[in-house]
């Protein structure tokens, strides 16, 4: 934790741009809250993982940066429409069928908490 911590506050200080975006990219990580709730045969230990990390990462965010917070709705309206893209490619799903704004609140992906027991029970994820 200390160590993102610290990459981040060095790539701010450096390239403020760079920055800019890879804390635009640690918001966009949230489709993952809606392919685990959609596509349970697919969950895996890196999908909650990736939630779990996503969401501590963000936290520190906006820990750090609490004028981000007045930003969040419309990051989480760019962010939602990157992820059905992805959301399309993964799960070979049209874009038509899935919600144009995201299903869930920032407040709501925040809180998610995906338990391990429901992991697809896959040979790799024994």
């Amino acid at each position: 934790m200390v160590e993102i911590k610290q990459d981040l506050k060095k790539l701010y200080e450096k390239d403020y741009y760079n920055w800019l975006i890879e804390n635009i990219k640690l918001l966009k990580e949230k489709d993952f809250v809606y392919k685990w709730e959609n596509y349970p045969n697919l969950r895996s230990k890196i999908w909650r993982i990736s939630i779990i990390t996503s969401q501590d990462k963000i936290k520190r965010l906006l820990e750090e940066n609490p004028s981000l917070k007045s930003k969040i709705e419309k990051c989480l309206e760019d962010a939602w429409k990157d992820a059905t893209g992805w959301i399309a490619q993964e799960t070979d799903k049209d874009l038509e069928d899935l919600p144009l704004k995201s299903p869930y609140s920032f407040d709501e992906i925040m809180s998610f908490n995906p338990k391990k027991e429901d992991v697809a029970k896959w040979p790799y994820n024994l």
